[in-house]
């Protein structure tokens, strides 16, 4: 449960660095969720679901670039890709 807790913490305070950078309010209030599931795991869950979020979004924002659906500069939810990135994981874990 204090591994849950501090995940929850972190990853809701890495984001909230990040807002800095353009990220929405709206995924840092979902990144404690996120991290206190992939908590409740390992600490290396809690690592390769962000990874994996932010990787799953990495690939569909390059292919909406190359494919001329978006451009460099369009602003994207990250919602989606955080909650997938940390249901794999921990769907891969259970």
């Amino acid at each position: 449960m204090a591994r849950a807790l501090a995940a929850a913490v972190a990853l809701g305070a890495g984001y909230l660095v990040l807002t800095f950078a353009g990220m929405g309010m709206g995924d840092v209030k979902l990144a404690p969720a996120a991290g206190a599931l992939l908590g409740w795991h390992s600490w290396s869950a809690v690592i390769t679901g962000t990874f994996t979020g932010f990787l799953l979004g990495a690939v569909a924002a390059v292919t909406l670039v190359v494919t001329g659906r978006a451009h460099r500069e369009e602003q994207a939810a990250f919602g989606p890709f955080l909650l997938a990135g940390t249901l794999s994981v921990s769907l891969l874990l259970t």
